[in-house]
C-alpha cells in the first residue's frame, strides 16, 4: 500500500494544487484518501465517485476506493 502524506505548508505555500493531488492520486489508483471535510471542495467530486466513506467525524473522513474488496 502506498501513503502519501502532503503537509499543508506545500498546499498554503503553493508548491502543489489541488488539481495536482487529483492527478497523482488517480495515477497511483490511492486505494485510500484522508480528507479534511472543510478543505474538500467542488473539484473532488469526480475524483471521490469511485470511494466510498468508511469513516467520518468532524475533522476528517476517510474514503476507500470501491474496487477493494472488504
Amino acid at each position: 500500500m502506498l501513503r502519501v502524506t502532503l503537509t499543508l505548508k506545500r498546499y498554503w505555500s503553493g508548491q502543489i494544487t489541488t488539481e495536482e493531488i487529483i492527478e497523482t492520486c488517480k495515477r497511483y489508483q490511492v486505494e485510500q484518501v484522508l480528507l479534511d471535510p472543510a478543505r474538500t471542495g467542488n473539484e473532488w467530486n469526480d475524483f471521490l465517485t469511485n470511494y466510498d466513506v468508511v469513516y467520518q467525524s468532524p475533522k476528517s473522513v476517510l474514503y476507500v476506493a470501491k474496487r477493494i474488496e472488504r
